[in-house]
């Protein structure tokens, strides 16, 4: 068990340096990276943190053998830590004449053509001469551990009836909170010439026999934690991707589908595909995670509002 010291004063001795070093150990994944990136010896870095446990009480890494991981109280520090060191640039920057504020901001998402659309309206309005943006299209599970610890302040992805349970559970268990945007119903994409192209509707006995495309997740999550609806759904023909870009071409070459919102992204447009309604049970609520009680910066609702117009936009909605 940790006890937390003072000096003399009654005053925790902690530094900028081991607040840095802290997030850089998450930025790289490892003591060793971190302490390669940063020019310091391992063992002083691991010195550095092993005293700021101390003096906070409080444990900030599990060290296995695979490498670290956060615990929860450390998700909690390394969030409130950039928020000190990102104010300490302010300060900075604002002090120093010649060397003008570079924006950054940071936002996880699954694979969604409105997002993309809202993420580049928030660069246009806050971008300015100098900047450094991240949109980070990622598994389910990567998104929420991104925002948990703090490395983007939102993170977009979906509930439905079949996860909606063990999502939320996972969302609260990692620190976060989710907030519902809208309610998509849930469509199938295929290229232009497949022969479920011309139809108005379709059920999931139409779709049976074709290859359906779905993004890849991590191989110790769930079906709970995929992209797409009904992933534990038996596919005869299955072909998992990791970017849009395969996802694109195969929808193309093969008489193939992928389960999805309504929306087309430009790429999908450029080869005529079309979406066509699923007939099911299931729905769609999409909406954002961030740290639970913490308030959406203005980039980020920004980012949020862009993200609804968007949407509304695209599907006809008002």
């Amino acid at each position: 068990m940790f006890y937390g010291k003072n000096n003399s004063k009654g005053e925790f001795d902690m530094t900028f340096q081991q607040l840095r070093y802290v997030i850089k150990i998450v930025e790289t994944g490892s003591i060793s990276a971190a302490a390669k990136e940063m020019f310091v010896s391992q063992p002083s870095l691991s010195k550095a943190v092993m005293d700021l446990e101390y003096e906070l009480g409080t444990t900030i890494f599990i060290r296995e053998k695979k490498g670290i991981r956060l615990t929860s109280s450390g998700r909690k520090f390394v969030a409130y830590a950039r928020q000190v060191i990102d104010q300490m640039g302010v300060i900075e920057n604002e002090f120093k004449e010649s060397e003008e504020e570079k924006k950054a901001y940071s936002v996880a998402s699954q694979h969604y053509n409105f997002v993309v659309k809202a993420f580049s309206e928030v660069i246009k309005k806050f971008g300015g001469e100098s900047y450094e943006f991240y949109l980070k299209e990622m598994t389910t599970s990567g998104i929420l551990e991104d925002v948990s610890s703090g490395q983007s302040e939102l993170g977009i992805l979906y509930l439905s009836k079949y996860n909606s349970d063990v999502m939320k559970k996972s969302i609260k268990e990692a620190g976060l909170e989710f907030h519902h945007m809208f309610r998509a119903e849930p469509h199938i994409c295929v290229n232009k010439n497949n022969p479920l192209a011309s139809k108005e509707k379709v059920t999931l006995e139409d779709i049976k026999e074709f290859p359906r495309i779905s993004y890849e997740q991590n191989v110790e999550d769930s079906y709970f934690f995929y992209e797409e609806l009904y992933s534990s759904m038996n596919s005869k023909k299955s072909v998992k991707v990791t970017d849009k870009a395969t996802l694109v071409y195969l929808l193309e070459a093969l008489d193939a589908y992928t389960i999805s919102t309504k929306n087309l992204s430009s790429s999908l447009e450029n080869i005529g595909a079309v979406t066509i309604p699923l007939e099911c049970s299931e729905y769609m609520d999409l909406g954002y995670v961030k740290m639970a009680g913490r308030p959406v910066s203005e980039m980020g609702q920004f980012l949020l509002d862009s993200a609804m117009e968007s949407y509304h936009d695209i599907n006809g909605q008002s």
